[in-house]
């Protein structure tokens, strides 16, 4: 007998990681990928590509069935020189699945040009860590006393950390208010600020392990103008606010 479950558009991606069950009236699928999940010994996975669905097939028979109109709340892609070609899949268990340059490239090309949603929670994510960064700096910008009998000089007020604590703070708000990608690149340029602090510091005598921040601020700063760039062409806003329509119905 047919599992309605199978059939259902509303239902949330919570039944992540359920025994696999005969799925009916699917169809056949328009494409089919081998990818590894790299948060569990690169376990292999199989992708099936739906018109309207993504459906992940594991080692241990468990089964994972994400909605096209469910990517932007539940999968984030990932493609930088830490995590290369992958799709984040969140559901009762966090998957990290790696494809081929290939089957990226086709699963770039089924998900399409993003959509206003799709914009919005990347920037969630990109900012998700702003507050304790932004403390931090605030805490690191404050002068501290010294001690002259022990040779220890005051530490004066920094202006550039909490200018740098400040306007991310202000990045990271505005981006709620008002989502754009143009915040992708501020946020690449606060990173090229500090980077270039770090080099700064490096050069007049600091640590050299100050090298490996640069490296990663690089790498974020690279990240951020991906980004932007991939925001360049949003879907039709009809197809954000279809969306945005059935992401409503799902929590009623």
């Amino acid at each position: 007998m047919q599992n309605s479950n199978d059939l259902n558009p509303y239902r949330s991606p919570s039944h992540s990681d359920a025994p696999v069950v005969p799925t009916v009236g699917l169809g056949e699928p328009i494409q089919t990928l081998e990818v590894v999940d790299l948060l569990a010994n690169k376990q292999p996975w199989t992708l099936r590509v739906y018109a309207d669905r993504l459906r992940f097939a594991g080692p241990d028979e468990t089964l994972q069935i994400v909605l096209r109109d469910e990517l932007p709340q539940t999968t984030t892609l990932h493609d930088s020189l830490l995590v290369r070609r992958s799709l984040e899949v969140r559901g009762t268990k966090k998957r990290m699945l790696q494809f081929s340059p290939e089957g990226f490239e086709s699963l770039n090309q089924w998900m399409g040009p993003p959509t206003s949603l799709d914009l919005s929670v990347a920037l969630k994510n990109r900012f998700f860590l702003v507050l304790p960064i932004v403390i931090l700096f605030v805490i690191l910008s404050l002068p501290v006393g010294g001690d002259p009998d022990a040779g220890i000089e005051p530490l004066p007020f920094d202006a550039v950390l909490c200018s740098l604590g400040v306007s991310l703070f202000l990045v990271a708000s505005a981006s709620r208010l008002a989502p754009h990608r143009f915040f992708f690149l501020l946020d690449s340029l606060w990173f090229t600020v500090l980077a270039a602090t770090l080099i700064y510091d490096i050069a007049t005598g600091s640590s050299w392990f100050l090298v490996i921040l640069v490296v990663l601020q690089i790498q974020l700063i690279v990240s951020g103008i991906k980004q932007y760039i991939r925001f360049s062409v949003l879907a039709p806003e009809t197809v954000s606010a279809a969306i945005a329509a059935n992401s409503e119905q799902t929590q009623l």
